[in-house]
């Protein structure tokens, strides 16, 4: 029994000994292969592991992409904010989403979602970028987008596109108030130019249609921006990354 505890003595002394004599802490760096920033995928129990076996040894400890040493080895970093999905590829770290267009129609198309370069002959897909209107006009990523195609990208969010066609109805009666109210107003100067009579009366209903449509257009465009700002927070909602110690995650909402 004595010769147990004396064993069990000098073994923990032994231990002591050796965690004093290591000449520092240990640091913690990441593995950056493709030094891109971003670290290889680790789990939290890589640093434990990597932490204890450096204390036990007093030498560089490695636990998966999880190095402990008393100083920064190539190919690392200390600090980081979203585990590399890929480390092989400096030009990408978290998965990317593009569409390819089958029927050459500009819109959508087949969805594709990988931690990988998109190929050359895709497109970005239109859900990984923010709709813009300005200016009457509709761009996406920079690519204009004519009125068919903004209508094929509203039909998969419906506050969207009800509020595009509710802008649209009221687009059309404004337009045709003045429209007709240009029209017969210019009717009515025509005959005062060619014949010196002037048709007040006629010329009032012309011109009260025309101020009914101008009036109509009042909140069009916000009805327009209202049914962009819904598609692309629905847009936003139907694709999520989540990270953590163990890695990254791609989530996606139909």
């Amino acid at each position: 029994m004595p010769r147990l505890l004396n064993f069990l003595l000098v073994g923990c002394l032994l231990s002591a000994y050796s965690y004093a004599q290591c000449s520092c802490d240990g640091k913690v760096f990441f593995v950056d292969n493709d030094n891109d920033g971003h670290p290889d995928n680790f789990y939290s129990q890589d640093i434990t592991d990597a932490q204890d076996e450096y204390k036990k040894t007093c030498i560089r400890a490695q636990s998966a992409a999880v190095i402990v040493d008393c100083t920064q080895p190539p190919n690392t970093i200390s600090r980081y904010n979203i585990i590399d999905c890929n480390d092989n590829d400096p030009n990408v770290w978290t998965p990317n989403t593009w569409y390819t267009d089958e029927d050459g129609d500009g819109a959508f198309g087949t969805w594709h979602s990988g931690c990988q370069t998109p190929p050359s002959d895709s497109s970005p897909t239109l859900w990984s970028q923010n709709l813009v209107r300005k200016n009457l006009r509709y761009s996406l990523e920079g690519k204009t987008l004519t009125s068919k195609e903004v209508k094929k990208m509203y039909r998969s969010v419906p506050l969207a596109l009800e509020q595009y066609q509710k802008a649209q109805i009221q687009f059309g009666v404004s337009s045709g108030l003045i429209l007709a109210g240009g029209a017969y107003t210019g009717g009515r100067i025509g005959r005062y130019t060619a014949t010196g009579e002037l048709e007040l009366k006629q010329a009032g209903i012309g011109l009260g249609i025309l101020a009914l449509g101008f009036a109509s257009t009042i909140g069009l465009n916000k009805k327009y921006d209202t049914a962009v700002r819904h598609y692309n927070q629905q847009k936003g909602n139907k694709i999520s990354f989540k990270w953590n110690q163990q890695g990254i995650g791609l989530k996606v909402s139909f």
